[in-house]
């Protein structure tokens, strides 16, 4: 029996190995590790904001129970507090991972409309000429801006890019417009398949330009995987969900996983039609653009979507692109929406959320500032080729705001919603 959204919120908190394990490890002070504490805390505190305002789990809450990291704390300490072991911990959040396959995930309730506000509104409309002076713009605070109204409430629209771009979706989503792709639809079998945080949670980033132009190549027809794209993989949570010692990936696509070469190859076709459909449907493509460091097969060339996790026997080499090689990726996929229909319109922004690490020699502040600069140059350029190119300044708005929280690159709810409130005064109609 199918158990609906609210019932599995019911359930959850109730779960006694989740209740005692998480109780036990927020509560443990005695580590010297913060960042294992903080762990734990982000865990408590994702799971208590579950509660207060349903929305999409956070996959590192059921998921975090089974890493590495955790087991490890457990097994030196912890686990002498419980009467259950860390295998029990294992099999109790498998056992609620399975639950939500069985879960109606339409059921769940859509949240109020956001009553937010940025105070003293950081966006300003202008009926004449945009502000021209540093100081009429309030030394740079305000940001103004022009309506261009090129898609309504019953348009389409399509998201793809950095995480932040995952804020987006969801910011659209709440003011009730029809945003795709909705990889939720996807129903995997995860002791076959593992993607991303699926079922939890649509987490499916394309951080780089080469992984937004696979996708609209994919689209378009083109059939990028290959043998040389699969290998086996010994990453601790699909090999742990789906109780095997290596499973099969395909770096290429977002943190992907199969039990079988079968499997992996009949989960990434689904993805392709889920996102094909969408792209070819959509009449406004939003695409924010996140970092110009990648990884890839040296022997192909090809880039990885992200960096492979315990991938056996795989070629890797860390790749950092420029603004040509990025200039040219984003003006295919500017091509490609086009041959859908001239009435596609796109609106590109820069993620605001600095790199967490570097592959480079650089210091991380100084290697993210080429990072963004990079691609706020290839955004510009772009803007300026196209009439039907448009960019929303996310990324000024942010740094210049230092509207972060206080880790210094998670963006707030407040800031993402004054973000999208702008573009929809600006586009919507």
């Amino acid at each position: 029996m199918a158990h609906t959204y609210l019932d599995f919120l019911e359930i959850l908190p109730e779960h006694p190995f989740i209740k005692s394990a998480l109780s036990i490890y927020v509560s443990d002070k005695s580590t010297q590790r913060a960042d294992l504490k903080n762990r734990a805390d982000i865990f408590w505190a994702e799971f208590l904001n579950l509660l207060s305002e349903p929305q999409e789990f956070p996959p590192y809450f059921l998921f975090g129970l089974m890493s590495p990291v955790f087991l490890k704390r457990w097994n030196s300490g912890i686990r002498s507090r419980a009467d259950f072991s860390s295998e029990d911990l294992q099999d109790a959040a498998l056992s609620v991972i399975n639950r939500i396959t069985t879960i109606d995930l339409s059921t769940r309730p859509n949240p109020q409309e956001h009553t937010e506000s940025y105070a003293n509104s950081p966006f300003e409309l202008k009926n004449g000429d945009l502000v021209r002076s540093w100081a009429e713009a309030s030394n740079g605070y305000v940001i103004s801006y022009k309506k261009n109204q090129i898609f309504g409430r019953d348009d389409r629209i399509f998201t793809i890019g950095s995480c932040f771009a995952l804020e987006i979706k969801a910011a659209l989503k709440r003011k009730g417009f029809l945003v795709s792709p909705d990889y939720l639809e996807l129903k995997f079998d995860i002791s076959k398949v593992v993607f991303g945080g699926m079922p939890l949670r649509d987490t499916v980033n394309h951080y780089d330009t080469y992984s937004i132009r696979a996708e609209y190549e994919r689209a378009q027809g083109k059939n990028l995987t290959s043998e040389q794209d699969i290998f086996q993989s010994k990453s601790k949570l699909p090999c742990n969900l789906m109780q095997k010692d290596t499973v099969y990936t395909n770096p290429h696509r977002f943190e992907l996983y199969g039990a079988t070469i079968e499997d992996l190859l009949d989960a990434s076709q689904q993805i392709d039609r889920l996102v094909t459909t969408s792209i070819r449907n959509a009449k406004v493509h939003i695409i924010t653009l996140g970092l110009i460091e990648t990884w890839r097969n040296p022997n192909t060339l090809k880039p990885y979507i992200v960096r492979p996790k315990k991938i056996v026997d795989a070629p890797l080499e860390a790749c950092l692109t420029g603004f040509t090689e990025n200039f040219e990726n984003m003006r295919a996929v500017i091509d490609i929406i086009r041959s859908f229909g001239d009435d596609r319109q796109i609106i590109l922004s820069v993620s605001p959320v600095p790199l967490k690490s570097t592959v480079t020699s650089d210091d991380i502040v100084v290697a993210n500032m080429r990072s963004k600069s990079t691609l706020r140059t290839v955004a510009a350029e772009i803007d300026k080729l196209y009439d039907y190119v448009h960019y929303i300044p996310s990324y000024e708005f942010v740094t210049k705001h230092n509207a972060y929280l206080e880790d210094g690159r998670r963006v707030p709810r407040q800031a993402v919603n004054a973000i999208i409130d702008m573009a929809v005064d600006r586009f919507a109609s």
